[in-house]
């Protein structure tokens, strides 16, 4: 049997350990030195696309930031800098179909992978904000102060139409 740090963690989540710093503690206290190396090799991957993301935010193409000339009044460092911007965000690294791949190396058919994948995650993440808009408009309703104190007819129906 292999080891599936994801699976702890699964397991840590359920047992009722709240927030992440503690769930993180209660998971390195039940990794034990041998399957160490195993657990970092799995959660490398996950930190590693975490910081991907990150430099990909500053990537003026993408977020277009970066826009002016930082305070400088020369216009050739203010065109030097620009060009650099430019350089460093064709090197940010675009998860395709394909695996990852550098901005500058991406074809019609990465874009449009990615631009659907961002997608995807919005829509994911605006059905999340309307569920708990939902809940909110709920707790008003009904005079409860939280989501526990809602009477459970009422939460099944929202979790029906969730």
């Amino acid at each position: 049997m292999t080891f599936s740090l994801r699976a702890l963690v699964r397991e840590v989540i359920e047992s009722g350990v709240i927030g992440p710093e503690a769930v993180a503690a209660e998971v390195a206290g039940r990794v034990n030195n041998k399957l160490l190396r195993d657990a970092l090799g799995e959660a490398l991957v996950v930190y590693a696309r975490h910081e991907i993301d990150l430099d990909r935010r500053g990537n003026v193409i993408l977020s277009g930031a970066g826009q002016g000339n930082s305070g400088q009044s020369s216009k050739v460092a203010a065109i030097r800098e620009h060009a650099e911007r430019w350089r460093r965000a064709l090197a940010d690294q675009v998860n395709t179909a394909d695996g990852y791949k550098v901005l500058g190396e991406c074809t019609y058919d990465d874009l449009m992978f990615a631009a659907e994948q961002r997608r995807a995650v919005a829509a994911r993440t605006l059905a999340k904000a309307d569920q708990f808009e939902s809940l909110a408009l709920l707790l008003k309703r009904h005079g409860a102060e939280t989501v526990a104190e809602l009477p459970e007819t009422v939460l099944a129906d929202e979790m029906v139409a969730a």
